[in-house]
């Protein structure tokens, strides 16, 4: 799945999604789990995981057309 793993789109997302949860670690360090900071990072990595997961899913669909 080279096209995936070179995808300019998915390596950036996985940029955003490496920054939020380190972020989100740091938050929950200093305040704890049921902080709303805490609570809006988690909301932010999940939707950049989702984002992630659409975008390879495209891809992939994608390859699959090509392959057809």
């Amino acid at each position: 799945m080279p096209d995936v793993l070179q995808s300019v789109v998915v390596s950036a997302l996985r940029a955003q999604l490496s920054v939020v949860s380190r972020r989100e670690a740091d938050l929950r360090l200093k305040y704890g789990e049921r902080h709303p900071e805490v609570m809006s990072a988690q909301a932010e990595r999940r939707d950049i995981e989702g984002q992630i997961s659409a975008e390879v899913q495209r891809l992939v669909g994608n390859l699959k057309n090509e392959v057809d």
